[in-house]
């Protein structure tokens, strides 16, 4: 019983061990294709990104989508959940990204405030880079 015991608590020394000593290293990611909320896009779905200086390929998962809306409203998206699609490296970090406010239209026309729309989320490849980490 003592052996068990003691095996078993090595067994869970060693296994927290080894994230203890993960290594986590920033990488720098850029969509493989134009991302906009301006075309159909909701939560659950996914987008594809390629990692700089590697060739690695990931997707990430819309987990949060608020349209655009009368009275500056922006659109928001939030995008985590990244999972590699060509290797077994793993991905974590989440990118918020926040559509125009028109500011410079409300400043000037503030009695229409409420008839102006809030802006599109667009993001370029190769333009729009994001940091994640890596971990090895």
């Amino acid at each position: 019983m003592k052996k068990v015991c003691g095996i078993l608590i090595l067994t869970i020394i060693f296994g927290g061990l080894q994230s203890v000593f993960a290594q986590k290293i920033p990488v720098e990611i850029t969509p493989k294709e134009k991302i906009t909320t301006s075309k159909q896009i909701s939560e659950g779905d996914y987008l594809e990104f390629k990692v700089l200086n590697s060739t690695d390929v990931i997707r990430g998962t819309i987990t949060k989508y608020e349209p655009n809306g009368f009275g500056g409203k922006e659109a928001i998206l939030i995008i985590d959940d990244f999972r590699t699609l060509n290797s077994d490296n793993n991905y974590y970090g989440t990118i918020v990204l926040n559509g125009n406010q028109h500011n410079q239209v409300m400043e000037f026309f503030s009695f229409l405030a409420e008839f102006v729309r809030g802006g599109e989320v667009t993001v370029l490849p190769e333009k729009n880079v994001f940091n994640l980490w890596m971990e090895k």
